[in-house]
Parts: C-alpha cells; structure tokens; sequence
C-alpha cells in the first residue's frame, strides 16, 4: 500500500508520514527541497508533477494526505498580497488538484485533508490561512463526490492545539503557560502529531466514511474560553 504524504519534513507531517509507515505502508515523502519528491507547492506544476513521479516510482497511489502549508507563518497584520497569493497556493490550490489528480489515478483508496479548527473562529493567523482552512471542509466534499465513482473516499480532519516541540512546552519556565492551556481542555492536555497521524490513518481506512470532516481539538472547541490568555516564554 502507498501512503503519499505532503509537507512531510518536518512536524505534523513527519508523524504522519512515520504512522504510516508503523502501519505497513509505504510512504512517499513529498518535501520542499528533498531529493526525491521534491515539491514547491505554490508553483502551478506542482501537482501533476508529484502524482506522476509516484505513480512513476510505486506504480499507484492508495493514500493520499494533504498535510502541507506555506512555511511562513503571517498574521492578520502581518500578511500582504504575496503572501496572500503563496498560502492560498498552497494550502488549498494545491491541495486540490493534487487530490484531483490522485482521483484519477485511483482505484480505492482514500484522500485525507489536514484542515484546521479555525474553521469554526477566527484566530491570529493570517486571513489567507484561515480562509484557504475553511474552504479545505468545501474541498473535501467535492473531492468526496468526485472520486465516489472510483471508489475514493475523501475526509478531513480538523486539528485544534497541537504541540509539536515538547521539549520547550515542558521546560519549567513555560509551566504558566503549560498550566493554561491544559486548563482549556476538557481532556486536560495539548494534542501531539500522533493524536492527528492516528486520525489521519483511521480516516484513511475508515470503509464507509467519506464527505466528512473530523475535529481532533480535545474539546478545545466546546470550552468557555473567555478570560483565558496564553503567555508563552519562548526565551
């Protein structure tokens, strides 16, 4: 089975990518940069280019997640129309069309979209972001009608706190900040990458699912959060 997993180098999608595999399938990497399965997402040949080079390599695609992000990180302040123009690219242009294309080529299998919470609110992030998130729920469900007839199911999953440096969310000096947060979880914790590779792996095998969307936040969502403030040290 082959597992096509993008924005695997780092984070989120490095788990995913390695849960894939603890599973028994083979994962294609598809990274900015890597040697093989190289990938600038934001570039309109992106897409067709990637699908091609693993049905190349591996002769099919069974999985596909849609994992990756623009790397930089704007705020609703911070962001301009080129930044605009590359997270939108990105994050749902590319998503898309790599789901489209994969469709094609697909006899079974699944397609998992890597959404967000911030469909259900608005955050700091960047206006693109969220925006490009929101409509990854839309995405999901023409990409579910699309590959029905082949069989493909397509879900999403919809991430909500996730820590993905441990190491500096223990340390001592953030433990105010640790405190707050688990305060805001009716499950008392931050998520991991595993909570979300998990789900991921699930969508993607779940036989009878598919148009749906799934949020994996630890009952963020359904907390009063008025009064909360979190205050990071990250010196």
């Amino acid at each position: 089975m082959i597992a096509m997993v993008t924005g695997a180098g780092r984070g989120l999608g490095k788990t995913i990518a390695l849960a894939f595999e603890d599973a028994g399938y083979t994962v294609a990497r598809c990274i900015r940069g890597a040697k093989e399965f190289n990938c600038d997402l934001a570039d309109a040949s992106a897409a067709p280019t990637l699908i091609n080079a693993v049905i190349h390599k591996y002769g099919t695609i069974d999985v596909l997640v849609n994992n990756a992000r623009a790397s930089e990180r704007n705020t609703l302040e911070t962001e301009d129309e080129d930044t605009w123009d590359r997270e939108i690219a990105v994050d749902l242009k590319s998503a898309y069309f790599l789901g489209k294309y994969a469709i094609e080529n697909m006899h079974g299998g699944a397609v998992v979209n890597v959404g967000s919470i911030t469909t259900n609110f608005v955050s700091h992030e960047s206006a693109a972001y969220q925006l490009s998130k929101g409509a990854v729920l839309q995405m999901t469900r023409v990409l579910a009608k699309l590959g029905g007839p082949r069989g493909v199911r397509c879900n999403a999953v919809l991430p909500g706190f996730i820590v993905t440096d441990e190491h500096r969310y223990v340390a001592a000096e953030n433990a105010e900040y640790r405190a707050a947060v688990e305060k805001i979880h009716p499950l008392g914790r931050a998520g991991s990458p595993w909570d979300i590779a998990k789900t991921c792996l699930f969508l993607a095998e779940a036989p009878w699912i598919t148009g749906a969307s799934l949020v994996v936040d630890g009952g963020l969502t359904i907390q009063e959060l008025a009064g909360f403030t979190l205050k990071e040290k990250t010196s």
